[in-house]
This record gives structure tokens, sequence and C-alpha cells, in this order.
């Protein structure tokens, strides 16, 4: 490989750096955006505290899989915290589907009624 193709090679990796991160900032803000509304329909968590929370330990979690000379920068989380968004939002959504079952299992039973 000569340097000039491995400066090619960078140039192109530095360009799709630029579009996951830019891709994670749109996620970022859609699941925000959709967390609210659940609150608005009714869905009691996250809070803004949790959902900030919740956001802050899993980016961190991933800033800390950076190399080295990118991840030293950032808080290292213990073992403990560190955690996906499809891991830790699993949970509150999972809790916020057994509401939604439960208010409709008292509803068909208020109807039977």
């Amino acid at each position: 490989m000569t340097q000039r193709a491995e400066l090619r090679g960078i140039l192109e990796c530095t360009k799709r750096l630029d579009a996951a991160l830019a891709t994670v900032c749109a996620e970022a803000a859609e699941l925000d955006e959709r967390t609210r509304t659940a609150r608005t329909l009714g869905a009691g968590a996250p809070n803004v505290e949790q959902f900030e929370a919740y956001g802050y330990r899993c980016v961190a979690t991933w800033l800390g899989k950076l190399p080295p000379l990118w991840s030293r920068r950032f808080e290292l989380l213990q073992p403990r915290e560190r955690c996906g968004f499809a891991d830790r939002w699993s949970s509150w959504l999972a809790g916020a589907e057994r509401g939604i079952a439960a208010k409709l299992g008292q509803q068909k039973t208020e109807e039977a009624a």
C-alpha cells in the first residue's frame, strides 16, 4: 500500500465517522422526542432526570470503547454502570407495556360489568 492510498483511506474513515456521529445525534434527538411524547401520553418514566442519567451512561459506555488515546479523556464508568441504549430503555418499556396491559384488562373488566 502506498502512502497516498493510506491517506485516502484516512479521509474516507473520517467521513464515515462524521456520518456515524451525525446519525447518533439524529437518533438521540428522536429518542428524546419519542420519550417526551410517551410521557405526555401517560407513560411515567423515565422522567427528565432519569432520561439524562440513562443517556449519559449509554454515551459514556460507548465513549469508553474508543481508541485509548481518545477514551482516556472521558470518564470511565464502572462495569456495573455501563449499558447500551436498548438495554437501558428495555426495562422502562417493559414496565410501560405492563401498565398498558393492566389498563386494557381493567377496561375489559369494566366493560363486561
